[in-house]
């Protein structure tokens, strides 16, 4: 699913749908089968099994098939099934055929609209009006889903470790704090941090809801992100069998888990691609590699590693092509399966083992990026560059990129510092982005500077290494303190609107999804670590203002809760970061808000506000019962003016030590007026009490 945007506005789910470009709802991920034709297939023996498998070849001709084989088989199923079941109108599921069911302790909710009760273990199959038996379906379903979580939970056993580390590498001892409280939020440490324990509960959740039906646009299967229910269809369990295990229904449980895939990552991440990686677990599943449509980028990084193009390898396989009817030369597939076994192999353990722990490990960042970079495999390429070398050039090739090293290092830091984030805007329902993403910009950069597609290949592996890899982990300073905040803004939008109640253009099923509590603690999170940005910004501004140089790389401590923002950025002039000699004089200033100790310092010889303050260069003022000063003023040389900095607290008067607030001013006086200012007194008010304030 591509990256969804301003769908909120949306006058209807419709326009919603046209507006991100996608087939399905925001909230809708598919399963998507290829096209097919034929009969079904026809056996004279007694089956036993349930009546939407019997159309299937008997289990031991499934068993002894081909890869190519199976293909044929699950695409031969598709046409006669829609032919039969399609149906564009509304099905109510009222008095429908149901069932409660225990998998792995979690009770599923089983809807079968096709099918209505007729008595003693017998049910009505509408379509074609003739009475099955309920128990081969239930003992096929329940064996089916169960199989799937199994499947499901096999290929995620590992990645708690996995992510786990990453968390602890990132805010070292988070597990030793994660149930800290974060003060005033209702939300802990962990809330931020995000380790995980993933059971396989969590793959079919507790009231889990499945549908077992058709659906009228031909899909194998649909889950609704974060309403945990589940659309699989009989399409989906024939192809399944044919598989052999439950791969359709496994790629839904990982959408379908909240832990993987949830509120706000859907609005960056190529969740598709995450879910696929369980996909090609089943490496004699071929066509998964070389044509479904959720893995175009794990080909095009095999193409430009490993030289192997699941393009060319799908021509070659085609012998002769008659609109929709195709014949396949099996002998090549074959010749080719060791080549596609390997790449399979090799994205698989990039994904599993280092993309995805990493990008659960350290989300809110990882979002931030992909926002900024306009890229949503970014972990992908990411994992890949840290890994594998490009493919090897031909020695003219590699003589010029060897030769022009610091030159293309020069033009991979020359796009970095040019880059702006583009902008998406929709029109009449269209989704454009205006400006070059930075994948873009650097292939740009790369031709005009005359390299060919395969040196562009790998000068983009160096940009990727170079900008984003630092030794061993990831260079979270990738991202410039405003970079981070002009992706987090990017997605919070979207999620402001998706949690605004009185948004009455939300979709309905943005409204359910926004009332859950775990998505509402998510925002909430998610919300504390925006601000946490801002005052990191204000910060840095301050500090820079002051003529100070301070490092505006984004740093993973911003978002540990333990970090006092206000001290990573130090707005204070050098001298006075230590103050240890006694006041010059501690002056009690008394006001309606209560009384204000105001402490003046001496600390560098010459140095002054103005030449009636007697030498003073520094001043803290203190509201009683404070330990953190409400303002701070300190003199500066003739280049950079003497500031003030000004907490007015919120709702009031606090001490968190956040300065809203920077002025220059020229005496000692106007702090005293300032201080006054806290409260009402002689028409003077918080904000208001300087003669010529200036905002910076």
């Amino acid at each position: 699913m591509k990256r969804l945007k301003n769908f909120l506005g949306a006058a209807s789910l419709a326009a919603a749908m046209a507006a991100t470009g996608c087939t399905y709802v925001i909230n809708v991920y598919s399963t998507t089968p290829g096209a097919g034709t034929g009969a079904p297939h026809q056996t004279q023996q007694i089956d036993e099994r349930p009546h939407y498998l019997q159309s299937l070849p008997p289990q031991e001709v499934i068993d002894a098939m081909t890869p190519l084989q199976k293909r044929v088989e699950s695409l031969m199923q598709l046409s006669g099934a829609r032919e039969e079941q399609d149906n564009p109108f509304p099905v109510y599921m009222n008095g429908c055929a149901r069932a409660d069911l225990d998998i792995h302790g979690s009770t599923v909710h089983l809807f079968l609209p096709f099918y209505t009760s007729a008595g003693e273990g017998k049910w009505r199959y509408r379509p074609d009006n003739t009475l099955v038996d309920s128990q081969p379906i239930l003992a096929d379903l329940e064996a089916v889903f169960e199989d799937a979580v199994n499947l499901a939970y096999e290929e995620y056993a590992k990645h708690s470790e996995r992510t786990n580390a990453v968390v602890e590498r990132v805010f070292p001892n988070a597990s030793g704090v994660k149930n800290t409280p974060i003060p005033g939020t209702g939300l802990t440490y962990n809330d931020i941090f995000g380790l995980i324990d993933l059971e396989k509960a969590n793959f079919l959740p507790d009231g889990a809801n499945i549908i077992f039906a058709p659906d009228e646009s031909g899909i194998y299967a649909i889950t609704q992100l974060e309403r945990n229910t589940i659309l699989y269809t009989p399409d989906a369990r024939r192809s399944d069998a044919i598989w052999g295990r439950a791969w359709v229904l496994a790629h839904e449980l990982v959408h379908n888990n909240t832990i993987l895939q949830n509120m706000p990552n859907l609005l960056e991440m190529d969740l598709e691609l995450q879910a696929y990686t369980l996909d090609i677990a089943n490496r004699s599943n071929l066509f998964l590699f070389l044509k479904h449509v959720y893995g175009s980028q794990v080909r095009e990084a095999a193409l430009r590693y490993f030289g192997v193009d699941a393009s060319k390898i799908y021509d070659n396989l085609v012998k002769l092509k008659f609109n929709n009817y195709i014949e396949m030369d099996e002998q090549y597939l074959m010749q080719m399966a060791p080549t596609i076994v390997n790449m399979v192999d090799t994205f698989h353990g990039v994904m599993m083992e280092k993309a995805l722990p990493e990008y659960q490990g350290f989300m809110p960042w990882w979002l931030m990026a992909e926002a900024y970079f306009r890229n949503d495999s970014l972990p992908l390429e990411v994992g890949a560059a840290a890994r594998f070398n490009p493919i090897t050039l031909t020695p003219q090739q590699m003589l010029k990129i060897t030769q022009d090293r610091q030159k293309i290092d020069r033009m991979i830091d020359n796009v970095r510092e040019d880059y702006k984030m583009p902008e998406v805007a929709s029109f009449f329902g269209m989704t454009f982005t205006r400006g070059d993403t930075f994948e873009d910009a650097v292939y740009k950069k790369a031709k005009i500077a005359g390299y060919d597609k395969q040196q562009c290949d790998y000068i983009y592996d160096l940009a990727m290494e170079r900008i984003f890899i630092s030794g061993d982990g990831i260079n979270y300073g990738a991202l410039s303190v405003p970079n981070a905040i002009q992706g987090m803004d990017d997605f919070m939008g979207i999620f402001d609107k998706f949690m605004d109640e009185e948004n009455d253009e939300r979709p309905r099923f943005a409204r359910d999804i926004a009332s859950k509590p775990d998505v509402i603690r998510r925002y909430a999170a998610y919300q504390w670590m925006q601000d946490r940005l801002e005052t990191a910004a204000r910060y840095i501004r301050i500090s820079e203002n002051a003529g100070r140089h301070p490092d505006v790389r984004f740093n993973p401590a911003i978002f540990d809760p333990r970090t006092d923002v206000t001290t990573m950025y130090r707005v204070t002039p050098e001298y006075a970061d230590n103050v240890t000699s006694s006041p010059l004089e501690t002056r009690t200033l008394e006001t309606t808000a209560g009384n204000y100790r105001m402490e003046t310092f001496d600390l560098v010889s010459g140095l002054e506000f103005s030449s009636s303050d007697n030498g003073v260069d520094f001043v803290r003022v203190f509201h009683e019962g404070d330990s953190r000063p409400r303002i701070v003023a300190f003199a500066q040389d003739n280049k950079f003016g003497n500031q003030m900095l000004v907490d007015f607290g919120t709702n009031g008067l606090n001490t968190d030590g956040t300065f809203d607030m920077e002025y220059t001013i020229d005496s000692l006086n106007q702090v005293v007026r300032m201080a006054n200012g806290f409260a009402p007194s002689e028409g003077c008010s918080a904000g208001t009490c300087l003669e010529e304030p200036e905002e910076e």
